[in-house]
């Protein structure tokens, strides 16, 4: 997802296996972003709120399962990627 400004939230629905990971790549060229990957109800496997800067990294799946990427934006410019390994 590239944005030129994203203020909102955007989800997409990953469908894991145990062992798999999840490479992200944040863009930030302005703005904050948050955000977490989940799995149903339980709790975050990753979570990070008011990003402001760029970065790249990897999320291990410890569980079977179909978990949602949540993103969420105020002023943000860039990117994000979320891409199953």
């Amino acid at each position: 997802m590239e944005y030129s400004v994203f203020n909102g939230t955007d989800l997409q629905d990953l469908e894991l296996k145990a062992g798999d990971r999840v490479h992200a790549e944040i863009v930030c060229e302005g703005g904050k972003l948050s955000f977490k990957i989940q799995k149903g109800k339980d709790e975050p496997v990753y979570e990070s709120d008011g990003v402001f800067f760029s970065h790249a990294f990897d999320v291990e799946i410890e569980e079977d399962g179909i978990y949602t990427v949540t993103v969420t934006g105020k002023n943000a410019k860039g990117s994000v990627s979320f891409v199953k390994e």
